[in-house]
C-alpha cells in the first residue's frame, strides 16, 4: 500500500487503532478480567483466547531484538 492509498483510506474511514500489539494486549487484558468473573470451566476459553492474543505483541518484541520478559508484564 502506498502513502496516497493510506491517506485516502483514512480520509474516507477515519478510524485508527494503535499499533505494535497494543490492541491485542488490551483485548487480552479485557478477556482475562472477564474470565475472573466466570465460574468453572467456562472461564477457560476466555483465558485461552487471551493467551493467544498475547503471542502477537511478544513476537513483535522478539523480532525487534528486545527482551520479552522485561517489556511485557502482566
Amino acid at each position: 500500500m502506498d502513502a496516497m492509498t493510506a491517506v485516502r483510506n483514512i480520509m474516507f474511514d477515519p478510524r485508527v487503532l494503535p499499533g505494535g500489539g497494543a490492541t491485542e494486549m488490551a483485548l487480552a487484558q479485557a478477556l482475562r478480567t472477564k474470565s475472573k468473573t466466570i465460574e468453572g470451566a467456562q472461564q477457560w476459553p476466555f483465558r485461552a483466547v487471551a493467551d493467544a492474543l498475547e503471542v502477537i505483541p511478544k513476537t513483535l518484541i522478539e523480532n525487534c531484538g528486545a527482551s520479552t520478559i522485561r517489556t511485557v508484564r502482566r
